[in-house]
């Protein structure tokens, strides 16, 4: 087990890899969720885990190539997850370390995906580094509107050049403790 807790916050191909430890009971209440209450589309049940929980659970599940279950939540009943409510933050996972927040503008700014959905400003992005400067592939960006930042999800595991984005909601006291653990450039 400790070998696999190593492998925590490297790639695996194109993919950022976060490794937690989980119980066994957590892994198999979300697959028993996700096979009795698959709620309304794939993937989505209801209910709520913790947030490093759902991540522990998801990489178990990645592995039975099972849906990933929304993050976020409080636990409200054994099993049950449900996505988190939006709050017009959202946090961007897998950026280039090259990325800037003129590309994090560009990539929101295609109207294909996200017809309506106004500017960004450079103001409402947070690239998060780690201690030593450098870029962690992380990002928080905050939308006008909890509207704006579910329309913005529409993005999620889209390409910015050799990378895909995940975007998951998130909240402002969430961004503002990744910003002062590395410091937003």
């Amino acid at each position: 087990m400790d070998f696999a807790l190593q492998k925590n916050r490297q790639s695996m191909g194109r993919r950022y890899i976060e490794v937690f430890r989980a119980k066994k009971t957590d892994y198999y209440a979300a697959v028993h969720a996700h096979v009795c209450d698959p709620g309304p589309y794939p993937g989505e049940a209801s209910g709520n885990l913790l947030a490093a929980e759902v991540d522990a659970v998801a990489a178990g599940m990645a592995a039975l190539a099972l849906p990933r279950p929304p993050l976020g939540g409080l636990l409200v009943g054994p099993g049950r997850v449900e996505a988190p409510a939006h709050t017009g933050v959202v946090k961007l996972r897998g950026l280039p370390f090259s990325a800037t927040k003129d590309d994090i503008i560009a990539f929101f700014g295609d109207p294909a995906l996200c017809p309506g959905l106004p500017p960004l400003a450079h103001d409402s992005i947070h690239v998060v580094t780690s201690a030593d400067g450098r870029p962690s592939g992380v990002a928080f960006v905050e939308f006008g509107s909890p509207e704006d930042a579910k329309q913005a999800m529409r993005k999620d595991r889209q390409s910015m050049g050799q990378r895909y984005l995940e975007i998951f909601p998130s909240s402002r006291e969430e961004a503002t403790r990744a910003a002062t653990a590395g410091g937003p450039r």
